[in-house]
């Protein structure tokens, strides 16, 4: 439930809340919880919209055909994400 959460302040690209919300079907959230989440939901998102590498599969959204594409492209999210959230 916390990585549905927004705080009403801040403004949150639907790309970024789409990504939010398939990161928990990725190898990488399998073994988070919500302590995880809380801590670092900011991180990742501001993340999407600023690293290289994770810039990349945000602005690659658009163009994915399924669900399923999506979560290739965040699969090898895992090591770049691992890095900014120890």
């Amino acid at each position: 439930m916390e990585i549905l959460k927004q705080d009403p302040l801040i403004k949150m690209p639907k790309e970024i809340q789409v990504i939010l919300l398939s990161l928990p079907f990725t190898t990488f959230f399998e073994d988070k919880n919500r302590l995880f989440v809380e801590k670092y939901k900011r991180i990742i998102a501001d993340a999407f919209q600023t690293n290289a590498q994770l810039l990349t599969i945000t602005k690659s959204l658009a163009k994915l055909i399924n669900d399923e594409e999506l979560i290739k492209l965040l699969e090898g999210a895992g090591p770049v994400l691992s890095k900014l959230c120890p």
